[in-house]
């Protein structure tokens, strides 16, 4: 089938493929050593050995020494070592510095020696050369660009001259997931970040240890309240960012709670071949995600529930409040705060969720406007729009710096209130009590305004209109087969 050359030039590079592989295992450890933005540094694995002025060719200062550097040497996988200036034949020296900041590097074995030493306590061996220890785990911690005093320090594959350490107590372990978190839009979640609607693109996140490599894992997605598997899925082989991140994507699920509640949500991760669980820690995730119906939300009163309500997560109160006030820029005033509030005593205008705002001066709180909904002019059906007419309470805060007074108030910065008779002196030097006044705003029909025709009895005619319509369709059919 094959020639003889052909066998020939397969065997010899298969061998040197096997060659290679087996060079390569007998001087790598899983260690990984590269220069990083300080925040690209995942501690959790991962230790800041030095900070650097730049990504190469760069000063270096000691990793304690408080340094605003940006970029850091950053190493995965050293085991249980230390990295401190105090060194010793425990603690072994693999780099000096001229300062503790700002500082040129020199190997340890030149002089004039260098007065502020770098070493690491989970070093066996360290050797500063152009070319590969002999022996087993070795790897690169950085390189430099000058032999002996003076130099400046770079990446591992920046310069020839390389520092190698070997590490004592290195063995191989097993693949460990820490620090799992949901990313929506390239971020972290937090409180302010976690509400994201129906059919969002969110990411869930590891940080993985080098052991992790080419494992392949089942992402289990749960609801937090009842524990409920929501979705289930398997990445084929672990996705690697820079630095050691498995990730996976998940399109955001709004199940129906019982409870009428919002869905929050956690997940899990297990690596396929040997079952083992990395459970997400909920008491570290910094939140729970959380999912809200996609709908026309144009203003507070559209949404539907009063934790969303409060949140107001598509941000909608500036625009509700500015529409009510008859300002477009009412909301954006100094000292003025919009909000969206949830007022259960509202039961027969079609929602709860209404728009108010704060208003504060030179630190004080003065009072807060609640707008609230007292009519609704419903014309869904004709036009698509409803009028929303809101009667204004003010209310003045608890903290303000009030004054009781049986006549008049001491100063213009006051307001007597209520008028006549015995007042309480209110802080209000703007007047922005008087700004909060009734008004009314145009929307789009939301979904929880029923259409006025459409009701029991409508769906019965319905019903019987269409089997109508069907039944004549069918003895039509019947006559033309009838005549073929």
């Amino acid at each position: 089938m094959f020639d003889k050359n052909f066998k020939k030039v397969f065997g010899v590079f298969f061998l040197l493929i096997y060659l290679f592989f087996i060079l390569n295992i007998s001087f790598n450890s899983a260690a990984v050593c590269s220069v990083v933005t300080e925040s690209s540094c995942d501690l959790d694995y991962q230790e800041i050995m030095l900070y650097l002025s730049d990504s190469s060719n760069a000063h270096a200062a000691l990793p304690l020494s408080g340094s605003s550097y940006e970029y850091v040497l950053c190493c995965s996988d050293l085991g249980e070592g230390v990295v401190s200036d105090s060194c010793s034949p425990e603690n072994k020296t693999f780099l000096r510095l001229s300062d503790t900041l700002n500082a040129h590097v020199q190997t340890p074995s030149a002089s004039p020696s260098y007065p502020q030493s770098v070493c690491y306590s989970g070093f066996e061996f360290i050797s500063h050369s152009t070319t590969v220890p002999a022996g087993q785990n070795f790897f690169v911690i950085a390189s430099l660009n000058e032999e002996g005093n003076n130099s400046h320090i770079g990446a591992p594959d920046s310069y020839p001259r390389k520092i190698y350490a070997n590490l004592s107590s290195y063995s191989p372990g097993e693949c460990e997931l820490r620090n799992l978190r949901w990313k929506v839009d390239g971020g972290e979640i937090d409180d302010d970040t976690s509400w994201v609607p129906d059919g969002k693109r969110v990411e869930l996140y590891a940080s993985a240890s080098l052991e992790c490599e080419g494992l392949s894992f089942e992402f289990r997605i749960y609801e937090n309240s009842t524990d409920e598997l929501v979705d289930t899925f398997t990445s084929l082989e672990s996705s690697y960012h820079a630095y050691l991140i498995v990730n996976e994507t998940w399109n955001a699920q709004l199940i129906e709670m019982e409870d009428n509640s919002t869905p929050k949500y956690y997940f899990e991760i297990e690596e396929i071949v040997s079952g083992r669980l990395f459970i997400s820690d909920r008491s570290q995730l910094k939140s729970l995600l959380k999912v809200y119906p996609r709908e026309d939300i144009e203003v507070c009163m559209h949404y539907l529930k009063s934790l969303i309500c409060s949140y107001d997560p598509l941000k909608v109160a500036d625009y509700t409040v500015n529409q009510q006030q008859n300002l477009p820029s009412f909301c954006s005033g100094e000292g003025i705060d919009c909000f969206c509030e949830w007022n259960e005593s509202l039961i027969d205008v079609g929602t709860r969720c209404v728009g108010s705002w704060r208003g504060t001066y030179g630190g004080h709180n003065i009072g807060k406007c609640t707008l609230t909904p007292s009519n609704i002019i419903n014309n869904c059906d004709e036009s698509g729009l409803m009028t929303i007419q809101t009667d204004a309470e003010w209310e003045w805060a608890d903290d303000n710096p009030n004054e009781s007074y049986s006549l008049d108030c001491p100063s213009s910065d006051y307001v007597a209130w209520p008028t006549g008779g015995p007042t309480t002196c209110y802080y209000d030097p703007e007047g922005l009590h008087e700004r909060c006044r009734d008004g009314s705003l145009n929307i789009l029909c939301p979904a929880f305004i029923p259409l006025e025709f459409f009701n029991a009895y409508n769906f019965i005619i319905a019903v019987l209109i269409i089997s109508g319509v069907y039944f004549v369709l069918s003895l039509k059919k019947q006559k033309k087969e009838k005549i073929k």
